[in-house]
């Protein structure tokens, strides 16, 4: 997906992580020239209701989050049969980058 621009708006750069169910990439904000993390869901799953509105779902409970340590939700839409939600991006390294450099946290 590097170099497509999804919504006439997102240029993709680089694949930052993936999961499962979808992907998250660094990406380019053509409209507000900014860096985004956009999560795209993997295509396979765009045909199935039950994927793409447990994935609505996701992006409707993250936006209702505020809080420091929680990146904020700045969009969502979907690019032909590909849902995708656009968080702010913070530069540095993932949650799971930090657990296998520092182990387990402290309780």
């Amino acid at each position: 997906m590097v170099g497509e621009v999804l919504a006439g708006r997102y240029e993709i750069e680089e694949l930052v992580g993936a999961g499962g169910m979808s992907s998250v990439y660094r990406a380019h904000d053509r409209l507000l020239d900014r860096k985004v993390a956009l999560k795209v869901m993997h295509q396979h799953y765009g045909d199935d209701p039950e994927y793409v509105e447990r994935f609505r779902r996701e992006a409707r409970s993250v936006a209702s989050l505020s809080h420091p340590n929680v990146v904020t939700v700045i969009d969502r839409g979907e690019h032909g049969s590909r849902q995708f939600i656009v968080f702010e991006y913070v530069d540095g390294e993932n949650l799971k980058q930090l657990i296998d450099r520092r182990r387990a946290a402290p309780l």
